[in-house]
């Protein structure tokens, strides 16, 4: 088996007892159950040139195909409850019920927004124009109902920190130099070095008060060094 990268298992049976300590009492009745637990939610939104958007269909889908399996690779994490994409859209739901596991979710969508460094230098040896992103983060009461009287089972997860952190990867770069943008909830959970990476809150009318960042883990904005040779103007804060 040298062919392959040695299988964690110890981690995979960490990430398996994480889930099915979500599971309710009875979630083996053929009703539906419903768990209510603390959790974040990153939401990441793909931006293209408007030239790439109006490229063969093959090309669109290898760019989309690389962002996302990328991405999901980089937000996996034990605490993950639901990974999912779909069209220029990523969601990733965590159970952070306590403040070390926010600051967890922190550091992931610090790396999450350190990827795009990572495809355009990709993108620039293929002579392809460069993508952006936008990521939104909050955090908040959600809730998983598991439909387990079908087979496999099937889990939908609602909660206002999705639609939340939807609205935030919307915003997110747009007219801001700033790529993340977190939820006030989110904020209030981190702790004073996370913090202090961020912008100080402002109003977004009926959204409330919002944090602005340009965060990424030292690791890989160390290897953006080594790609680059020099920080670009709009260096991002290491966390």
């Amino acid at each position: 088996m040298g062919t392959l990268d040695p299988y964690d298992a110890a981690a995979g049976l960490a990430r398996v007892d994480s889930f099915l300590s979500d599971l309710a009492p009875g979630a083996g009745d053929a009703s539906a159950a419903e768990v209510s637990w603390a959790g974040s939610v990153i939401v990441a939104e793909l931006r293209v040139a408007p030239a790439v958007a109006q490229r063969n269909g093959a090309e669109q889908a290898a760019l989309h195909q690389a962002w996302s399996s990328e991405m999901i690779t980089v937000l996996t994490d034990p605490r993950i409850r639901r990974i999912e994409t779909m069209g220029d859209r990523l969601w990733a739901i965590y159970a952070t019920r306590t403040d070390a596991d926010v600051a967890a979710v922190f550091d992931l969508a610090g790396r999450a927004n350190a990827l795009r460094w990572v495809i355009n230098t990709a993108l620039h040896r293929h002579g392809q124009e460069p993508i952006d992103a936008g990521l939104g983060v909050e955090y908040g009461q959600l809730t998983r109902a598991a439909a387990v009287g079908e087979a496999g089972g099937n889990l939908t997860f609602i909660g206002e920190p999705i639609a939340r952190a939807e609205q935030l990867a919307e915003r997110a770069g747009h007219g801001s130099p700033a790529p993340i943008w977190y939820g006030s909830d989110f904020a209030g959970h981190l702790d004073d070095h996370r913090r202090q990476l961020l912008t100080e809150p402002v109003d977004w009318g009926d959204g409330g008060r919002v944090y602005t960042g340009n965060v990424v883990d030292q690791q890989t904005f160390a290897w953006i060094e080594e790609q680059a040779g020099a920080r670009s103007a709009d260096d991002p804060t290491e966390s």
